[in-house]
């Protein structure tokens, strides 16, 4: 029973990731609706098509907005091209930018929670650095220091009671890579 829960909150630990990452980039619509405007062409630079986002994972909307930076020049070559009318604005282009750095460590702690070598010691830890990293002001908060409140308050909320969860805590003093008992 003890090990059925113990894996029961890591995958619930992703479902969290999921959930705090999707209400924090909510205010994106403006980007949303002008990207899906955009990707309605075929014209592209290193001939790959521009992902889109499914609504059940939120790294699907990083690599969108990872994607469609990738294609910047692109885009803008078929806009003027075509003389289409929405084009992404400097600003909008700046707030990507922001928004990929907002977003990366997110996407990191994903791919390293997702790994079958993954421990589940590792989460306290990748929580707090979560909240370090949300908790410091940076030059790449332009745009995005609502989302970025809005995620720490998420993260706040959601793993509040993280460090007196005894699997957790269980699997850090387990967990041979870290020193919390002391050797004779």
């Amino acid at each position: 029973p003890i090990l059925k829960s113990f894996f029961f909150f890591l995958s619930c630990c992703l479902y969290l990731f999921n959930f705090i990452v999707k209400c924090g980039v909510a205010f994106m619509s403006e980007i949303e609706l002008c990207y899906r405007q955009q990707i309605k062409f075929d014209f592209i630079l290193f001939i790959k098509r521009l992902q889109q986002e499914v609504s059940t994972r939120w790294n699907s909307s990083y690599y969108m907005l990872q994607n469609l930076l990738e294609q910047k020049r692109a885009l803008g070559a078929y806009a003027a091209d075509y003389e289409l009318a929405t084009m992404f604005t400097a600003n909008q282009w700046g707030l990507i930018e922001n928004m990929l750095s907002l977003l990366q460590p997110f996407e990191e702690l994903t791919k390293e929670i997702s790994l079958s070598s993954a421990s589940t010691a590792d989460v306290i830890p990748s929580v707090m650095a979560l909240q370090r990293f949300l908790g410091k002001a940076v030059a790449s908060d332009h745009g995005v220091k609502t989302a970025k409140s809005t995620l720490m308050e998420a993260v706040m909320r959601r793993f509040s009671e993280i460090e007196k969860e005894p699997l957790y805590t269980l699997a850090i003093i387990l967990d041979p890579r870290t020193d919390c008992i002391q050797k004779s």
